[in-house]
């Protein structure tokens, strides 16, 4: 039968004359008729997906993805249960395999703590390829990883070389930089769980001394992982003092430059980027000045990639910071009523995100609809459920007799991108001053009266200093 390509996307990745098409192809009878999506990371840091190519698979399961780029780098396959991974080669063609297709149970689609199964997908035909090496690598280092770490107590330096020895000698026959570099990490991340100690020397020979790998998975793991504390760790008084104080990129990236660990520009700018992020949402206190001082990034002497990187961070953090004003919207309740967040103005809202299908989401809307009774001084309650049938919420909601305000949404509405929905249920606590009072709040479940108890006296003694 004609194999019949229903629809194609082609992401081009650079405009430089160098890049060149890399074309990924093969046969899942399985997905007739699905529509897969390519994507990768526009940063290790944030972990921002970017959508690269997309295509639907015909009716004799042939499907074909066009991606150009000057670059390799790691992209994924979004398979519902399972998420493959893929390295892209530009000028290569190859064929893959893809499992067959499964899709999650109702447990899983209850369960708020999913997650997908990754693995490298199988390349045919090409023992040589970066995505098979890779595949092999992992396995290999596995399996030493069990070794080195059957006594954790005993961690023998001779034996952790000898391990990583075995895997370089089964893999010596690939001759490729990308490769090449994820195995230096990836040994690098190993011996420094085991008997590196000093952070300090890993940093200096091993990132500093090296361009920066920003689309390198095993370059930024070992970063992210190991070393996203590290500079407020070693000069937490000064950098602490900073944020307190000055609030601008170029006081806190002049005061890093004098350490010789961080005199390669790139990768201090990277590591300062990666640190501040870290710290976000480790510490409330400077949230407000970690933005500023990013905002301030912008005019500052950085190379393109640690701007967008900052850019990313920036539309992950920005809008939810504790004190913000929050986003209002517009968007129907269960009575099919135009309702505004606006509309609430003067009263705490306890603002939550739910999906009918949750079982934690039906087990606290049990316990929203007890709060709700208790009649609560100066707090409304606000429901917003993601749903792709908005009589099922109206349906529910009568059925139920729950009286407070439910809203709907569906999958792809402003609000869910404006508060950095990515899980249900998720709760915020607005203040009356239309600031945002608890990031996340607790759930009704977690002794959110007692937190809320705390805002509430808190506002009362505000309004009695105002008033005096």
């Amino acid at each position: 039968m004609k194999r019949i390509l229903i629809f194609l996307s082609i992401i081009i990745f650079s405009f430089d004359s160098y890049a060149e098409k890399c074309v990924i192809s093969g046969n899942a009878a399985t997905y007739s008729g699905d529509r897969l999506e390519l994507f990768t990371y526009s940063d290790y840091i944030t972990k921002t997906r970017i959508k690269i190519a997309d295509c639907i698979v015909d009716e004799d399961g042939f499907f074909v993805f066009e991606v150009n780029s000057d670059k390799t780098f790691q992209a994924f396959i979004n398979l519902n249960v399972f998420l493959g991974k893929i390295i892209i080669e530009p000028g290569k063609k190859i064929e893959i395999v893809l499992p067959k297709k499964t899709v999650r149970n109702d447990a899983d689609i209850l369960n708020p703590y999913f997650k997908q199964i990754e693995f490298y997908i199988r390349v045919l035909d090409d023992d040589n390829n970066i995505t098979n090496a890779i595949n092999k690598f992992n396995r290999l280092y596995n399996e030493s990883f069990d070794v080195i770490f059957k006594d954790p107590k005993h961690i023998n330096s001779g034996l952790v070389e000898q391990e990583l020895m075995k895997i370089s000698d089964s893999l010596q026959h690939i001759d490729n930089k990308f490769f090449e570099d994820y195995k230096f990490y990836k040994f690098l991340h190993l011996r420094q769980l085991s008997y590196y100690k000093n952070k300090e020397a890993v940093i200096r020979k091993n990132y500093s001394s090296k361009d920066v790998l920003y689309d390198n998975p095993a370059y930024n793991d070992l970063l992210v992982e190991e070393f996203g504390t590290f500079m407020f760790e070693e000069n937490g008084d000064t950098l602490y003092k900073i944020l307190s104080t000055t609030k601008d990129w170029h006081s806190i990236n002049s005061f890093s430059a004098k350490n010789e660990k961080y005199y390669n520009k790139d990768f201090r700018e990277y590591f300062l980027s990666l640190s501040l992020y870290k710290l976000f949402y480790r510490n409330n206190i400077y949230q407000r000045s970690i933005i500023n001082i990013l905002k301030t990034a912008g005019n500052s002497d950085i190379n393109n990639h640690t701007k967008s990187i900052i850019r990313n961070i920036l539309g992950k953090t920005e809008t939810l910071i504790v004190g913000s004003p929050v986003l209002d919207f517009t968007i129907y309740n269960q009575y099919k009523e135009s309702v505004s967040l606006s509309d609430f103005s003067g009263d705490f809202i306890y603002l939550s995100f739910f999906t009918k299908d949750s079982y934690t989401c039906q087990k606290d809307i049990i316990l929203l609809s007890r709060l709700q009774k208790k009649n609560i001084d100066l707090l409304t309650i606000i429901t917003v459920f993601k749903d792709p049938n908005h009589q099922d919420i109206i349906d529910l909601s009568e059925n139920n007799n729950y009286d407070w305000t439910i809203l709907h949404c569906y999958e792809k509405d402003k609000i869910l991108k404006d508060y950095k929905v990515v899980a249900y249920p998720t709760y915020y606590l607005i203040h009356p001053e239309g600031t945002l009072s608890l990031m996340p709040a607790p759930g009704p479940a977690e002794d959110f009266e007692a937190e809320y108890y705390k805002a509430y006296k808190e506002y009362q003694r505000k309004l009695t200093r105002d008033n005096n």
